[in-house]
């Protein structure tokens, strides 16, 4: 029989992390600060509160999770998206952009995107190029705990 397995990142053991947890602590990682410190540890592909559901809205929501960006917004039937925070033209974010009906437009050169992240309009342009996309984050809204959204990495 083999002992606990530990995390290669923050040393922790199966034992530690407790039985729900278990099986899981190859998965973790340390968030670092820019001065080298550290500051928490993340599991990835396991909920994450990002937000509370009353902060997301028509206005775009900007939150940085495992230094990673990401764009919170309500479509007009009051679904909740996420999509990483970064238009793919010129990496501008498209939390300082602006929603348009169920879709987030950039602001710096107006480029559309739906709800999973997809290209769906470009100023001056009838053709869309497929590979225009942003990244789609799973999102769960207050499912798991009244007033509070999760989104997953993955």
């Amino acid at each position: 029989m083999r002992g606990p397995r530990l995390c290669p990142t923050t040393g922790a053991s199966d034992v530690a992390l407790g039985p729900r947890l278990r099986g899981m602590s190859g998965r973790c990682q340390r968030d670092r600060t820019q001065g080298g410190g550290e500051r928490a540890m993340w599991l990835r592909n396991c909920w994450q509160v990002i937000a509370f559901t009353n902060e997301v809205g028509t206005t775009p929501l900007a939150r940085v999770v495992q230094s990673e960006p990401i764009v919170l917004f309500r479509t007009q039937a009051g679904q909740a998206v996420a999509l990483a925070d970064r238009c793919p033209h010129r990496f501008a974010p498209l939390s300082l952009g602006r929603v348009v009906g169920d879709e987030i437009q950039c602001g710096y050169h107006g480029l559309c995107f739906d709800r999973d992240g997809a290209c769906v309009r470009v100023p001056g342009q009838d053709a869309v190029p497929q590979r225009a996309r942003v990244r789609n984050i799973r999102w769960s809204s207050g499912t798991r705990s009244p007033g509070s959204g999760w989104a997953i990495q993955s």
